[in-house]
């Protein structure tokens, strides 16, 4: 009976001291939380346009193998659109040949691009969301936008001062007061408006994509609203002048 004892307490010493043990255990051990990694953030379109490669050599390469090896290389989705290729006499087969070394990945689509559709055809990509899209450089960027632009740094504003005279005889007499006569002196000169942003407006319309604007012929406006410009056009034109449109970017191969 003693000895039963004796193991039963040996037997309880023993669980405990496991028990102990698995708690020091648990303790050290960090929390699993602690121990998940972060999911890489994936890249932008834009992001893996701009890789480069070290050599790319195509040789009467059909065009639409040229550009899978565009989405391959760069690890992007492009979707194109072959009727509006086609409807301008641009097909899939089209012969393109091309060599460059150490450019980046976008820089080698407008290579394709301008190679298969020449100076005749002009193409071009939109990048919307994670989709890049292919088409005629018209159907690419036909969506208009309208944005407005502070342009109050732009605009001058110069203080009226009259000038100072100056009393050449009694320079001549030698006279040595009385000979400069200053009328600001003594108030506040008269503060001009702003320059009329018209000048601007001019400027834009002739310099950023000429063709677009309605004075010239296209469909884009641009009026002038206080210190701001308020401006509906294409994205590229709203790209070329610094505000990019959120969500869409478009390049065309001229």
């Amino acid at each position: 009976m003693e000895v039963r004892i004796a193991r039963i307490r040996q037997t309880g010493q023993a669980a405990v001291l496991l028990a102990a043990g698995l708690a020091a255990t648990l303790l050290a051990t960090p929390p699993a939380v602690a121990q998940v990694a972060q999911t890489p953030k994936p890249r932008t379109v834009l992001a893996a346009l701009s890789e480069r490669v070290p050599e790319t050599s195509f040789q009467d390469v059909p065009l639409d193998m040229a550009i899978a090896w565009v989405a391959d290389t760069a690890g992007i989705n492009i979707a194109v659109r072959w009727a509006d290729l086609e409807a301008r006499g641009v097909e899939r087969d089209k012969p393109v040949s091309i060599k460059s070394r150490n450019i980046r990945i976008y820089q080698v689509l407008q290579m394709i691009l301008r190679e298969a559709g020449g100076a005749d055809v002009p193409l071009g990509f939109r990048i919307e969301n994670d989709l890049l899209t292919i088409s005629t450089a018209d159907q690419v960027d036909i969506e208009m936008v309208v944005k407005a632009y502070d342009v109050s740094d732009l605009l001058v504003r110069v203080r009226r001062f009259t000038p100072p005279t100056v009393d050449l005889a009694a320079v001549g007499q030698g006279q040595r007061t009385g000979v400069l006569t200053n009328p600001n002196e003594g108030r506040t000169p008269d503060e001009v408006p702003a320059d009329d942003p018209s000048g601007l407006i001019r400027l834009i319309t002739r310099v950023v994509e000429p063709d677009t604007w309605s004075v010239n012929g296209g469909r884009g406006t641009i009026e002038a609203f206080g210190s701001q410009i308020v401006v509906w056009n294409t994205v590229t034109v709203h790209q070329r002048l610094g505000g990019p449109v959120a969500g869409v970017h478009v390049e065309t191969a001229r």
